[in-house]
C-alpha cells in the first residue's frame, strides 16, 4: 500500500510542476509556450525525481559527490542529462542549444549550494585531491 501511496504523490507532484510550467510558459509566449512550459517542467522534475530516487536508495554512510548521496557517476549523469534537456529546451523555443546546455550546467553545478540554502548544517564542501 505504501508503494501506491507513494506512486500518487510522485504524480500528484509531477502534475503540479507540469501546470506551473504550463502557466507561466502561457504567460511569456501564449498556447504554444504553454505547452513548451508543462513539458519542460514534466522533463526536468523527470530527471531529479529519478535522481533523488537514487540519493535515497544509496544510503552512503558518507557524503557522496559534492556532499550529496549520489555517486560521481550518478551526479555526472544527472548534470548531463539535465544540460541535455536544457539544450532541447532552448531549441524548441528558437534559442541555442549550447545556451540551453550551459544554462543548465550551471544550475546543477551549483544545485549542491541552492539545496544548503535554509538548512540548519550545511554540507561538505568538496576538497581538492
Amino acid at each position: 500500500m505504501q508503494n501506491h501511496a507513494q506512486g500518487l504523490v510522485g504524480i500528484q507532484a509531477l502534475l503540479a510542476q507540469t501546470a506551473i510550467g504550463a502557466t507561466s510558459g502561457a504567460i511569456a509566449g501564449g498556447s504554444r509556450g504553454a505547452v513548451q512550459g508543462a513539458f519542460s517542467a514534466a522533463l526536468f522534475y523527470g530527471i531529479g525525481s529519478n535522481f533523488q530516487d537514487a540519493a535515497l536508495s544509496n544510503r552512503l554512510c558518507k557524503p557522496g559527490a559534492f556532499g550529496t548521496n549520489l555517486t560521481g557517476a550518478q551526479f555526472a549523469a544527472k548534470v548531463a542529462l539535465h544540460c541535455m534537456a536544457g539544450g532541447v529546451m532552448s531549441t524548441m523555443g528558437g534559442g541555442k542549444f549550447g545556451h540551453g546546455f550551459a544554462s543548465a550546467a550551471g544550475t546543477q553545478l551549483s544545485s549542491v549550494m541552492i539545496d544548503q540554502i535554509g538548512t540548519a548544517q550545511p554540507r561538505t564542501r568538496p576538497t581538492a585531491s
